[in-house]
């Protein structure tokens, strides 16, 4: 018996799929959707002396890819702390070397050469400072105390006399000047005189079986021999000697007691 094959056109038969070949046609499928992983945190930032620690964020998840796996994101680096370190400190220079040393000798035991050229002393039974001006006194009286001065019958005229130019005592002070004192301490009291010619000696005491009286200034006498009688010190120069340390180079050589290193 014979057999017969028929042969029906792929075209007219509904439902059934063609491939390009005689074989069945097989379906093909997707590619999976990959997940891409969640990004690493960063690094914390380093601390740099006492600097704030800084920790970065992590990165984003990948979106899902159509045909492969999403790409890792990866955090974000830590800001490094920032530097708050002190500023290093400049030291100071060095102080100059002193010019002059020594200690300085009391005015009070230079001779008068010496005490002219020592720098804080003048030599005693001098004046000095400055005088007080003749407009400045409002009565008679008083402005016939000022050398150089006279009331004019309304008001002190004149111009006062500087004080290194007075050679007396009493008007250098009624000047507004300084009398330098050639003669200085305290005298003893009077009744500290045991006899009449000691007593007799001293300026304010008197004789009358016993020394009474009150003894004088010291800065009264005007001659050592008068100062010794009365039981007070005697100096030609005065003042407070300037200490060696603040002499200039030049100064040193002038200033008793001083000298260069």
């Amino acid at each position: 018996m014979k057999h017969f094959v028929w042969l029906i056109p792929c075209a007219l038969v509904a439902s059934v799929s063609c491939g390009s070949s005689d074989g069945p046609s097989t379906s093909s499928t997707g590619g999976s959707a990959g997940i891409g992983a969640a990004g690493a945190p960063g690094a914390a930032g380093a601390s740099e002396n006492g600097g704030t620690d800084s920790t970065g964020n992590g990165g984003s998840s990948a979106q899902a890819g159509q045909s492969s796996g999403g790409t890792n994101s990866t955090g974000g680096a830590g800001a490094a702390g920032a530097d708050t370190g002190g500023s290093t400190s400049v030291a100071g220079s060095a102080g100059a070397g002193a010019v002059c040393g020594g200690t300085a000798k009391a005015c009070t035991t230079l001779t008068v050469k010496e005490c002219a050229t020592d720098k804080g002393c003048v030599a005693t039974d001098t004046c000095s400072g400055t005088p007080t001006a003749c407009t400045k006194e409002t009565t008679s009286a008083d402005c016939g105390k000022v050398a150089g001065c006279a009331w004019n019958g309304t008001k002190c005229a004149g111009t006062a006399t500087a004080c290194d130019a007075i050679v007396v005592s009493t008007s250098c002070e009624s000047s507004g000047c300084t009398w330098n004192a050639a003669c200085n301490g305290s005298p003893p009291a009077c009744d500290a005189h045991s006899t009449a010619d000691l007593c007799a000696r001293a300026p304010g005491c008197k004789w009358s079986g016993t020394c009474k009286g009150t003894a004088d200034a010291c800065t009264i006498n005007v001659t050592s021999t008068g100062c010794a009688n009365a039981g007070c010190t005697w100096s030609s120069c005065a003042g407070t000697a300037a200490a060696c340390s603040l002499m200039s180079s030049a100064e040193c050589t002038t200033q008793v007691g001083c000298s260069k290193p």
